[in-house]
């Protein structure tokens, strides 16, 4: 099971951004589709209810959260299972009550699983006229205090009170329709995030680092004054954190891949010293080969499909901005490449690697 915890402040839009990616996942996207795991109905009534422009704004959208709420989804590749979400979401201003809040209590239990934290900036505070307002607002109403501290709990073990790596951060910019066209560019936002959250953009010189990803998200131009449900990138923040689960699981199969193409070997030079593939099989019983022929050309079948899966949904993450130890990385980076056994890499080996 996948935990996400998502967090900003109250009147941020976090809640109807969920709604929002719900209604975007449940249509499927890549071959990956999201359902709750329970209360189908009243996610869809809510979904349609952002929808009605018919309804005043006061009836369209959740009410805001004061509380811890969880979540259960169920995430499905080509309508299989493969993972259980947990989300939690988190209301910032929580932070601000004393640490024996129930909620606050159980924030460090469920910092200790999660997987990806969601962290929500309102897009109505970039809209100052001078970047140091910008950050004035982020931090003095959008819960900019409350998520640096957030940060430094989740990269704390509550046992121990050791430190640990942070999970990958997604910075979303919630309400990204109000942000006035002149502040829209990729480069300012991140400017913005780097100055707002500055711990997750320190360089490593150890070659490791923070991972962290910048996505602005709309449900659709104007909606808070009563536009239609047009959402644009509502999906990529879940994408983000599927991404980096699928590409790891890619990589696992790639490795069990190549062992099994290094442990054949063998058994295929001596095959080819022979006129025919029976006669082989006829001197060596069934069981001597490490995995029958059909079985790895089934292994490399999924494995291609997973992989183009996987670039397809790259290709859809190009305009959020990945970072890892404050240097901007390519999403090609993450699924790296698979050797011919040899030590050569698709590319090196003449092959296309569908790039």
């Amino acid at each position: 099971m996948s935990r996400i915890l998502i967090c900003a402040n109250t009147l941020s839009g976090k809640t109807t951004f969920m709604y929002g990616m719900f209604h975007q996942m449940m249509k499927g996207i890549y071959g990956f589709t999201l359902v709750p795991k329970e209360h189908f109905a009243r996610f869809n009534r809510q979904c349609k209810r952002i929808g009605d422009t018919s309804l005043p704004l006061s009836e369209r959208f959740p009410a805001p959260s004061d509380s811890m709420e969880e979540y259960r989804f169920i995430l499905k590749y080509n309508l299989k299972t493969v993972d259980e979400i947990q989300w939690i979401d988190y209301p910032g201003n929580l932070l601000e009550e004393d640490e024996d809040n129930p909620d606050n209590a159980r924030l460090m239990d469920y910092l200790n699983g999660t997987d990806c934290l969601f962290l929500c900036v309102d897009g109505s505070h970039f809209n100052h006229e001078t970047k140091e307002g910008i950050l004035s607002a982020i931090h003095r109403e959008g819960g900019g205090m409350e998520l640096n501290f957030l940060l430094n709990r989740a990269a704390a073990d509550r046992q121990t009170g050791e430190d640990r790596p942070l999970p990958p951060v997604c910075l979303i910019i919630t309400k990204y329709d109000l942000v006035e066209p002149q502040k829209r560019s990729g480069d300012f936002l991140v400017e913005i995030l780097r100055e707002a959250f500055p711990i997750l953009f320190v360089p490593s010189s150890a070659g490791g680092g923070r991972l962290v990803s910048v996505c602005p998200v709309t449900l659709g131009k104007d909606i808070s004054r009563g536009g239609r449900l047009e959402p644009k990138n509502v999906e990529k923040p879940f994408c983000y954190l599927t991404f980096l689960r699928q590409a790891e699981e890619l990589r696992r199969r790639r490795r069990e891949l190549d062992r099994l193409e290094e442990r054949t070997r063998p058994f295929r030079k001596i095959a080819e010293k022979h006129r025919g593939y029976r006669k082989i099989m006829e001197r060596l019983p069934r069981m001597v080969w490490p995995a029958a022929e059909g079985d790895i050309r089934r292994m490399e079948a999924e494995y291609r499909q997973a992989e183009a899966d996987l670039r397809q949904m790259k290709e859809s993450l190009q305009n959020m901005a990945l970072f890892c130890g404050g240097r901007e990385l390519p999403w090609d980076s993450l699924i790296g490449e698979r050797t011919d056994g040899k030590g050569k890499t698709d590319r090196e080996d003449g092959t296309d690697d569908g790039r």
